[in-house]
Parts: structure tokens; C-alpha cells; sequence
């Protein structure tokens, strides 16, 4: 039954991918809520112990993007979309994550970013995170520049919502989303990226942690996946993280807080892609 599952969810979410040939993928991450996890756990305690499970989560998110050489931090732009596809076969095929629910919308795209935003938001679903704050950093995802004309673009970003896991009890639950949006993009006059006029598509497939199986597992896992903080394999799932310019950095009370303040806890600033260094 669990393999079914993941089957029919990469069926899913990898057919945006088969419609057309990708150009250039870029990723960003983030958490919503609070990081109940501890800096001093590690290995086997991440996955036994319910209030580690966010950096549990993350850890398991790095490791299959790892396994898949989807490594948005260290390359910046992914221009294998087989890449990406493995990337999310191997997060469906988890047994440790629980289909939640699936969408996929079409995007009417007028060639404006603000519009972009606005219809990304108004498309966008979610009963735990805001559209208008997806649909921004979905739009700090675009690049400033292009040095091709007409590509196909592959946006991705991955939210993990700790909102319902305040203090790891018994009703404790992680929901992560993985939202991808595809769309045209062409080069302007003086080089910017230009939306073009068109009707993309935004994919987003969401699951929840089963607790009880990071921690009945929980020897065999941390046998297996590397362990760290949420933030540290978060940013390792965003682009930007090292395409020039300075990290994002923050502190440790706004890390934890979270949403606490109605604001996201991004990684990654908004950057520009160098497109002749990706070797198209």
C-alpha cells in the first residue's frame, strides 16, 4: 500500500516536468512555526525524540535531495531535470511521510510580475501558510537577468509547517508542501528577465510526518541519514544560498519564532542568476 502510494504521488508530481523541456531549475526553503528542535541532539535522538522531528524532517528532505544530486546551495541552477524528478521520487517513496493532499492549478500569466504574484496568490491553497507571502517568494525565485531568450523555467520551493507541532505531544504534525511553478521566460531589451504572456502551471503536493514511524525507526534511520539543524539542511534546498552576495542570517529568537509574528523565515535573499554560467 505505501509503495502505491508513492508511485501514484511521482506519477503526479513529476507529469509537470514531462510536458516540456526544463531549462533551468532554481529551489528556495523554508519553515513556518517554531523549530522545537534541540542544537545538542543528534543521531538517534532527532528521530526518536517528537520535538526534533522538524530538524528530523529537514534532514530527511537533504538526504534524499542529496541521494537524487539535487543540490540547489552548491549548484545554483539545476539544468537536469532528471535531477528533480529523482529529487522528488525519492522523498514520495519515504513510508515515513503520509500523503496530505494535492493540487495543480493553471497560472494566466500577462507578462507582469506583479500580476505573476497576484495570480500565484489568488491560485495558491493552503489551510497553514499565507498565498500573498508564497507568492513572494515565489517571485524573489524569478531571476533579474537572462543572458537567453525563451526558456522554460522551473521554479520550486518547499515550506515546512511546524504550526500543529507546538511542544511535540500527541497531536503533534509536520506538513511539508512542494510547490513547483513552470513557466516561459524570455529576455528583455536590456537583458531583464521578462514573464511571458502565457498559462503555466503550479504543481503542490503535500504530506505529513508520521511521527511514530521516525521513532520506531529511529536506530536504522540515524544509521542511515546524516542529522543536522533545520536551518542548516533548509538552506541546502535553496538556490540562492550561494549565489554571490551575503547569506540571510538570523537570529536564533526570530528562528524559533517563526510565525509567531505572521512572518515567514526565509533562506536565501532575492538574487540574480548569471544564466552564461550554467553551460545550457
Amino acid at each position: 500500500m505505501l509503495l502505491l502510494k508513492a508511485l501514484l504521488l511521482v506519477v503526479s508530481a513529476t507529469a509537470v516536468l514531462a510536458s516540456g523541456r526544463v531549462d533551468a531549475i532554481v529551489s528556495g526553503a523554508c519553515i513556518v512555526g517554531e523549530d522545537t528542535s534541540s542544537h545538542d541532539s543528534r543521531g538517534e535522538e532527532i528521530f526518536k525524540n517528537p520535538r526534533n522531528h522538524p530538524a528530523a524532517v529537514a534532514s530527511i528532505l537533504r538526504f534524499s535531495a542529496d541521494r537524487a544530486e539535487f543540490r540547489p546551495r552548491e549548484k545554483g541552477v539545476i539544468t537536469d531535470q532528471k535531477v528533480y524528478d529523482h529529487f522528488l521520487k525519492d522523498v514520495y517513496n519515504f513510508p515515513g511521510f503520509q500523503a496530505h493532499h494535492q493540487q495543480r492549478m493553471q497560472l494566466d500569466l500577462q507578462g507582469d510580475r506583479e500580476q505573476f504574484k497576484r495570480e500565484v496568490a489568488k491560485k495558491y491553497k493552503s489551510d497553514r501558510n499565507d498565498p500573498n507571502q508564497m507568492a513572494t517568494e515565489f517571485d524573489q525565485l524569478l531571476p533579474q537577468e537572462m543572458d537567453h531568450d525563451n526558456q522554460e523555467w522551473l521554479l520550486n520551493y518547499v515550506v515546512m509547517n511546524t504550526q500543529n507541532n507546538q511542544g511535540g505531544g500527541d497531536q503533534s504534525e509536520i506538513l511539508v508542501e512542494i510547490c513547483s511553478i513552470m513557466l516561459k521566460l524570455t529576455k528583455g531589451s536590456n537583458d531583464e528577465a521578462k514573464i511571458k504572456r502565457q498559462t503555466a502551471q503550479m504543481t503542490m503536493n503535500a504530506f505529513t510526518v508520521k511521527k511514530e514511524y521516525l521513532m520506531q525507526h529511529a536506530q536504522s534511520l540515524s544509521q542511515r541519514i546524516q542529522t543536522m539543524r533545520t536551518r542548516k539542511a533548509l538552506r541546502d534546498l535553496s538556490s540562492n544560498g550561494v549565489l554571490g552576495g551575503e547569506d540571510y542570517e538570523m537570529s536564533e529568537e526570530s528562528e524559533l519564532e517563526g510565525w509567531f509574528h505572521g512572518l515567514f523565515t526565509p533562506y536565501y535573499l532575492t538574487r540574480s542568476y548569471p544564466v552564461s554560467r550554467w553551460q545550457i
